[in-house]
Protein backbone atom coordinates (compact mmCIF):
# COMPACT_ATOMS: atom_id res chain seq x y z
CA UNK A 1 0.00 0.00 0.00
CA UNK A 2 1.87 3.03 -1.22
CA UNK A 3 0.86 6.51 -0.15
CA UNK A 4 0.99 9.74 -2.11
CA UNK A 5 4.70 10.56 -2.25
CA UNK A 6 3.91 14.07 -3.52
CA UNK A 7 2.24 15.02 -0.21
CA UNK A 8 4.37 17.98 1.02
CA UNK A 9 3.76 17.01 4.66
CA UNK A 10 6.01 13.97 4.17
CA UNK A 11 9.09 16.22 4.05
CA UNK A 12 8.25 18.08 7.27
CA UNK A 13 9.78 17.16 10.65
CA UNK A 14 8.38 13.98 12.21
CA UNK A 15 7.95 14.16 15.98
CA UNK A 16 7.82 11.05 18.18
CA UNK A 17 6.08 11.16 21.57
CA UNK A 18 6.76 8.11 23.75
CA UNK A 19 3.97 6.62 25.90
CA UNK A 20 3.45 3.54 28.07
CA UNK A 21 6.93 3.72 29.52
CA UNK A 22 8.55 3.94 26.09
CA UNK A 23 6.63 1.01 24.58
CA UNK A 24 4.65 3.14 22.11
CA UNK A 25 5.96 6.03 20.05
CA UNK A 26 3.36 8.21 18.32
CA UNK A 27 4.59 9.74 15.05
CA UNK A 28 3.14 13.13 14.23
CA UNK A 29 3.65 15.84 11.66
CA UNK A 30 2.50 19.33 12.62
CA UNK A 31 0.64 17.86 15.59
CA UNK A 32 -1.32 15.33 13.49
CA UNK A 33 -0.94 11.61 14.21
CA UNK A 34 0.51 9.72 11.23
CA UNK A 35 1.35 6.41 12.86
CA UNK A 36 3.05 4.65 15.72
CA UNK A 37 5.93 2.44 16.71
CA UNK A 38 4.87 -0.17 19.23
CA UNK A 39 6.75 -2.97 20.97
CA UNK A 40 5.17 -6.35 20.29
CA UNK A 41 6.15 -8.89 22.92
CA UNK A 42 4.49 -11.60 20.87
CA UNK A 43 6.69 -10.89 17.85
CA UNK A 44 9.63 -9.71 19.96
CA UNK A 45 9.96 -6.76 17.60
CA UNK A 46 9.02 -3.12 17.18
CA UNK A 47 6.01 -2.89 14.87
CA UNK A 48 5.17 0.08 12.70
CA UNK A 49 1.49 1.10 12.55
CA UNK A 50 -0.44 3.53 10.38
CA UNK A 51 -2.70 6.25 11.82
CA UNK A 52 -5.55 3.73 12.26
CA UNK A 53 -3.36 1.34 14.26
CA UNK A 54 -3.11 -1.30 11.54
CA UNK A 55 -0.24 -3.77 11.70
CA UNK A 56 -0.36 -5.32 15.16
CA UNK A 57 -3.51 -7.39 14.96
CA UNK A 58 -2.72 -9.52 11.89
CA UNK A 59 0.71 -10.64 10.78
CA UNK A 60 0.01 -10.16 7.03
CA UNK A 61 -0.73 -6.48 7.62
CA UNK A 62 2.62 -5.69 9.26
CA UNK A 63 4.18 -2.83 7.31
CA UNK A 64 7.57 -3.05 8.95
CA UNK A 65 9.43 -4.53 11.89
CA UNK A 66 12.74 -3.86 13.55
CA UNK A 67 14.49 -5.53 16.47
CA UNK A 68 15.82 -2.28 17.97
CA UNK A 69 13.89 0.87 18.82
CA UNK A 70 16.31 3.16 16.95
CA UNK A 71 16.03 1.00 13.85
CA UNK A 72 12.23 1.08 14.16
CA UNK A 73 12.28 4.88 14.40
CA UNK A 74 14.46 5.12 11.27
CA UNK A 75 12.21 2.65 9.44
CA UNK A 76 9.01 4.48 10.44
CA UNK A 77 10.41 7.83 9.32
CA UNK A 78 11.56 6.30 6.02
CA UNK A 79 8.09 4.80 5.51
CA UNK A 80 6.50 8.23 5.98
CA UNK A 81 8.99 9.85 3.62
CA UNK A 82 8.80 7.26 0.80
CA UNK A 83 5.02 6.70 0.97
CA UNK A 84 4.96 3.18 2.45
CA UNK A 85 3.18 4.74 5.45
CA UNK A 86 -0.20 6.03 4.26
CA UNK A 87 -1.19 9.55 5.26
CA UNK A 88 -3.81 9.71 8.03
CA UNK A 89 -6.47 10.41 5.42
CA UNK A 90 -5.36 7.43 3.28
CA UNK A 91 -5.31 5.16 6.33
CA UNK A 92 -8.86 6.16 7.28
CA UNK A 93 -10.03 5.65 3.71
CA UNK A 94 -8.39 2.20 3.63
CA UNK A 95 -9.38 1.04 7.11
CA UNK A 96 -12.17 3.32 8.32
CA UNK A 97 -12.22 5.30 11.52
CA UNK A 98 -11.90 3.76 14.95
CA UNK A 99 -14.87 1.81 16.22
CA UNK A 100 -17.13 3.56 18.69
CA UNK A 101 -15.89 3.58 22.26
CA UNK A 102 -17.68 3.94 25.57
CA UNK A 103 -16.47 5.37 28.86
CA UNK A 104 -15.28 3.13 31.65
CA UNK A 105 -13.71 3.55 35.08
CA UNK A 106 -10.43 2.43 36.58
CA UNK A 107 -12.12 0.07 39.08
CA UNK A 108 -14.20 -1.46 36.26
CA UNK A 109 -11.03 -2.22 34.30
CA UNK A 110 -9.18 -3.51 37.35
CA UNK A 111 -11.95 -5.96 38.34
CA UNK A 112 -11.75 -7.89 35.06
CA UNK A 113 -10.24 -11.37 35.10
CA UNK A 114 -7.88 -10.52 32.26
CA UNK A 115 -6.49 -7.48 34.10
CA UNK A 116 -5.72 -9.75 37.07
CA UNK A 117 -4.16 -12.30 34.70
CA UNK A 118 -1.91 -9.60 33.23
CA UNK A 119 -0.81 -8.56 36.72
CA UNK A 120 -0.20 -12.19 37.70
CA UNK A 121 1.79 -12.94 34.54
CA UNK A 122 4.14 -9.97 35.01
CA UNK A 123 4.65 -10.56 38.72
CA UNK A 124 5.41 -14.24 38.04
CA UNK A 125 7.84 -13.32 35.25
CA UNK A 126 5.73 -14.97 32.55
CA UNK A 127 5.81 -13.66 28.96
CA UNK A 128 2.87 -12.11 27.14
CA UNK A 129 0.00 -14.61 26.93
CA UNK A 130 0.37 -16.57 23.69
CA UNK A 131 -3.19 -16.12 22.44
CA UNK A 132 -4.12 -12.68 23.82
CA UNK A 133 -4.51 -11.34 20.28
CA UNK A 134 -7.40 -13.79 19.79
CA UNK A 135 -9.38 -12.52 22.79
CA UNK A 136 -12.25 -10.06 22.63
CA UNK A 137 -10.78 -6.54 22.30
CA UNK A 138 -11.82 -5.37 25.78
CA UNK A 139 -10.29 -8.47 27.37
CA UNK A 140 -7.05 -8.02 25.44
CA UNK A 141 -6.90 -4.35 26.47
CA UNK A 142 -7.56 -5.20 30.12
CA UNK A 143 -4.81 -7.84 30.01
CA UNK A 144 -2.30 -5.39 28.54
CA UNK A 145 -3.33 -2.74 31.07
CA UNK A 146 -2.85 -5.27 33.89
CA UNK A 147 0.64 -6.05 32.63
CA UNK A 148 1.52 -2.37 32.40
CA UNK A 149 0.08 -1.66 35.85
CA UNK A 150 2.21 -4.47 37.29
CA UNK A 151 5.36 -3.05 35.68
CA UNK A 152 4.70 0.50 36.90
CA UNK A 153 3.39 -0.28 40.40
CA UNK A 154 5.63 -1.36 43.30
CA UNK A 155 5.37 -5.11 43.93
CA UNK A 156 4.36 -4.57 47.56
CA UNK A 157 1.05 -3.03 46.37
CA UNK A 158 -1.45 -5.89 46.00
CA UNK A 159 -4.16 -5.72 43.36
CA UNK A 160 -6.77 -7.08 45.77
CA UNK A 161 -7.24 -7.31 49.51
CA UNK A 162 -9.77 -9.87 50.78
CA UNK A 163 -11.08 -10.33 47.25
CA UNK A 164 -11.73 -6.62 46.66
CA UNK A 165 -9.73 -4.14 44.59
CA UNK A 166 -7.20 -2.42 46.82
CA UNK A 167 -7.79 1.40 46.95
CA UNK A 168 -3.99 1.89 46.85
CA UNK A 169 -3.90 -0.15 43.62
CA UNK A 170 -6.53 2.15 42.11
CA UNK A 171 -4.50 5.18 43.22
CA UNK A 172 -1.39 3.77 41.51
CA UNK A 173 -3.37 3.18 38.31
CA UNK A 174 -4.63 6.79 38.40
CA UNK A 175 -1.09 8.04 39.06
CA UNK A 176 0.32 6.07 36.08
CA UNK A 177 -2.79 6.43 33.89
CA UNK A 178 -1.13 8.10 30.89
CA UNK A 179 1.37 5.24 30.67
CA UNK A 180 -1.33 2.57 31.10
CA UNK A 181 -4.12 4.18 29.00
Amino acid sequence: MAGDTNDPRRSRPIDIKWLKGGLIGQLSINGHLWGAIEWSGKRNAWCIEDACGRCLAHEPSICGQAAARDAAMRLARAMVRDGRMPSPEEARRLHGDQVATRPTTIPAIMTTATFALGVSDVRAGRPFHHDADLWRPNDAWAYERGRLWAVLTPKHVPLKINGKINPDAVAWYARCGDDIL
